[in-house]
């Protein structure tokens, strides 16, 4: 009988002490899942501020932010607010607009200049300018001035002049130039994906006999347009072509419609807010 219960006794003890191997091991392997997945993402994070500026830029009031490429950091500086010749305030001259492509950007809610390697390595001034139509929804006797639904179709009109090219219609399923293609952000195939929901952009490149390109990126969220365009060397390098990818990974819009938007569009015409 005595060997009996200390037989069992031992087999219980056995078992537990099996039982807590067995606990201690599963515990440790999730901790060391958990630890692979943290430095994963810590080592992302370091990627990503190493590549993009360090703070947010953001229009709270307008529901768009994104972090922007470097060199790309201060935004340039709004047009100034004037007197008309009937004691009226406006807006005078807006050095953000590229007068090298002699067109005018509609919609500029910020815009930023860098210089940015080119031909040879020569620096050549880049710019890049966040666009939407939220100004579009502001009335004027019960009626749009301007159609907010129209206003992608009027930023590629601006380019198509400025570069004196047409773009055909559809999308092409790889990049081509001066046609509209299909860019997904971040690649399928990209460690990002862990972190950051992909956005479709509908993308052109507008090149011609300019010394000069046109990157534009487009992103629609409900009523609301946006449009990403990045003027600068004819070919980007491809450390700058990773950044500006990251870029427009960090790109959001908040959804709207046309009455929020009207509400909206009557805020400021730039800022940096913190992330």
């Amino acid at each position: 009988m005595r060997e009996d219960v200390r037989s069992t006794r031992m087999f219980r003890r056995g078992f537990s002490l099996i039982l807590a191997i067995g606990i201690t091991g599963c515990g440790l392997s999730k901790y060391e899942e958990r630890l692979a997945a943290s430095s994963d993402f810590n080592s992302y994070m370091q990627r990503v501020d190493a590549n993009l500026a360090s703070t947010i830029w953001e229009r709270a009031d307008l529901g768009i932010k994104m972090r922007l490429p470097l060199p790309f950091e201060a935004p340039m500086s709004p047009p100034p607010m004037i007197t008309d010749q009937d004691g009226n305030p406006t807006y005078g001259p807006d050095d953000r607009q590229p007068s090298r492509l002699g067109v005018a950007l509609p919609g500029i809610v910020e815009a930023w200049k860098a210089d940015l390697p080119g031909e040879g390595g020569a620096m050549t001034e880049a710019r890049i300018y966040v666009l939407s139509n939220h100004s579009r929804f502001r009335k004027v006797e019960g009626a749009f001035a301007e159609a907010p639904n129209e206003f992608l179709n009027d930023v590629e009109a601006a380019l198509e002049l400025a570069f004196n090219v047409t773009l055909p219609e559809g999308e092409a399923n790889s990049h081509v130039d001066n046609l509209r293609y299909r860019y997904t952000v971040p690649p399928p195939q990209s460690d990002s994906t862990k972190y950051v929901a992909k956005k479709d952009f509908v993308a052109v490149r507008f090149v011609s006999d300019q010394p000069v390109q046109a990157q534009l990126y487009e992103l629609s969220s409900g009523d609301i347009q946006v449009a990403v365009v990045i003027v600068g060397p004819t070919s980007f390098t491809p450390r700058f072509r990773q950044r500006l990818e990251m870029a427009l990974q960090t790109l959001q819009v908040r959804p709207g419609t046309g009455e929020s938007a009207a509400k909206e569009s009557g805020g400021r015409t730039g800022g940096v807010s913190g992330f």
